[in-house]
C-alpha cells in the first residue's frame, strides 16, 4: 500500500511492520525522528526469528 502525505505530516507505523520511503531528490535534508515503544506482552525483537526469504514477497 502507497501513503502519500504532505511534507510535515507525520506517520505512525507498528515498530515490526516493513516500511520504506522514496528516495530524497530535494537539495534540503529529510529530518526525522524515531520514537519507540514496546507494548505490554510483545516479544522483543531479538526473541523473534528473522526469515530472510520473505523479503522477496515484498513489492
Amino acid at each position: 500500500m502507497t501513503v502519500e502525505a504532505p511534507a510535515g505530516s507525520v506517520l505512525m507505523f507498528p515498530g515490526l511492520m516493513v516500511h520504506r520511503s522514496a528516495p530524497n531528490r530535494t537539495a534540503s535534508d529529510r529530518r526525522w525522528l524515531l520514537y519507540c515503544f514496546q507494548p505490554a506482552g510483545r516479544p522483543e525483537l531479538s526473541a523473534l526469528t528473522y526469515n530472510p526469504e520473505r523479503l522477496a514477497d515484498l513489492p
